[in-house]
């Protein structure tokens, strides 16, 4: 855990046989590609990283209740674009509510240069 950077590790025992698991929950992009195991804000990591090498401009929300993701600023249609790369959906900012029946109570959204209230 140390060796991929692992902020920290959760650990899980099964009620039913009483093992133990680990979860690390890695920062570092390559661990997270080589490991592929993670949670949304593994994973929005991830993603965030490969589309800034992509030259896109990201921005990384932070969902209180308990979620992430990120939005990419679209030039074209001059507005930014929920990516959720955990749950695979591009352009759905309303899942969480709709499909999730989450109420979203405070979020936030950062970028290189910003941290801006983005709640809906």
């Amino acid at each position: 855990e140390k060796a991929g950077r692992a902020s920290r590790v959760e650990v899980y025992k099964c009620k039913l046989c009483e093992t133990e698991a680990t979860f690390p929950r890695y920062n570092s992009p390559r661990t997270l590609f080589q490991t592929r195991r993670g949670r949304c804000g593994e994973f929005a990591n991830l993603f965030g990283t490969y589309c800034r090498a992509l030259g896109f401009d990201t921005r990384y929300i932070l969902d209180f209740t308990d979620h992430v993701w990120i939005e990419v600023w679209s030039h074209r249609t001059r507005r930014w674009i929920c990516a959720d790369s955990c749950e695979g959906v591009i352009d759905e900012p309303g899942m969480y509510e709709k499909g999730w029946g989450k109420k979203l109570n405070y979020a936030i959204g950062a970028t290189k240069d910003s941290v801006v209230d983005v709640t809906r």
